[in-house]
């Protein structure tokens, strides 16, 4: 399966993040990624008082070549 370079931005209970990860081009290898690199605890988590504490929103965009496809998953 092909592998895509993908930037993530997570909006979390009054949290906000942003990195890139690599990942199967498959629903599931994009959630294992993303959770991989939340495991791995070297994400920069900004406290942002105008994000709602109790909802959580992930985007993530295909990074290629200076294009991209945008997606929105929420929770």
């Amino acid at each position: 399966m092909q592998r895509k370079k993908l930037k993530i931005q997570i909006r979390a209970f009054g949290y906000y993040s942003k990195f890139d990860i690599e990942a199967e081009d498959s629903i599931q290898g994009v959630e294992q990624a993303v959770l991989d690199k939340i495991g791995q605890n070297d994400i920069v988590w900004e406290h942002h008082d105008f994000l709602d504490n109790r909802k959580c929103l992930i985007t993530y965009e295909e990074v290629n070549n200076g294009s991209g496809q945008h997606g929105i998953v929420r929770t």
